[in-house]
């Protein structure tokens, strides 16, 4: 049984070392230092509360994937800030807005733009799966190469079968970073970025970093 699930990509052991050593740069050295940054394909899991940061965290990562092709943004909990994303220098034509009323749509509408090949990288907001979808979004991110990062809350059950899955916890100042797996990967350190190098206009008048400014948020 165990060896049926590892054969379809859905378990690793952890005491095997992955053969994929393709990462692209965070942009953030604390964290490139001890990953080597983000997996370039496949499934990244981010547990997070909303505003945290965990948009400002894969920026850099969205950058390099929207210099190909589309990102599809399926289902946030609110608007992300169009503003902040020119500001990045995000083109917002190359973003593609998709909510729907039910986890099967939403997981279809993931599937199509991962296979699509015009979209190297999706942003779902979403927080239980069954082995059954990670399976065929695994096999969808294959396709071409294609990046699924999914945002959950930080008490939902842990993904199976991503390619890297981290826990998000903000200080004043900070953003903790928990590793909690690495598909073939082992740290035994956890990363601990300093964003107030990065973003000092959050901290001029010396306030938490929440809420993101990354959303803007309906009235």
């Amino acid at each position: 049984m165990l060896q049926q699930l590892k054969d379809k990509n859905i378990i690793w052991f952890a005491n095997e070392q992955s053969t994929d050593n393709s990462y692209l740069a965070s942009g953030y050295r604390e964290l490139d230092y001890i990953t080597g940054g983000f997996p370039s394909s496949g499934i990244i899991e981010v547990k997070s509360l909303l505003g945290s940061g965990e948009i400002r965290l894969l920026l850099h990562y969205l950058l390099k994937k929207s210099d190909q092709e589309m990102i599809a943004v399926i289902n946030p909990p609110s608007l992300l800030s169009n503003e902040f994303l020119l500001q990045q220098n995000i083109n917002l034509d190359q973003l593609i807005y998709i909510n729907t009323d039910s986890i099967d749509d939403a997981l279809w509408s993931v599937e199509y733009c991962l296979k699509s090949g015009l979209c190297p990288c999706v942003l779902l907001w979403q927080n239980s799966f069954s082995f059954k979808s990670i399976r065929r979004l695994n096999l969808a991110c294959e396709t071409n190469g294609s990046s699924l990062i999914v945002y959950t809350i930080p008490d939902s059950t842990p993904m199976n079968g991503v390619k890297l899955s981290l826990s998000l916890h903000p200080t004043d100042t900070d953003l903790k970073i928990i590793i909690n797996k690495a598909k073939g990967k082992v740290f035994s350190k956890q990363p601990i970025i300093n964003m107030q190098n990065y973003w000092p206009r959050l901290y001029e008048q010396k306030r938490p970093i929440r809420p993101d400014k990354s959303f803007t948020f309906a009235s």
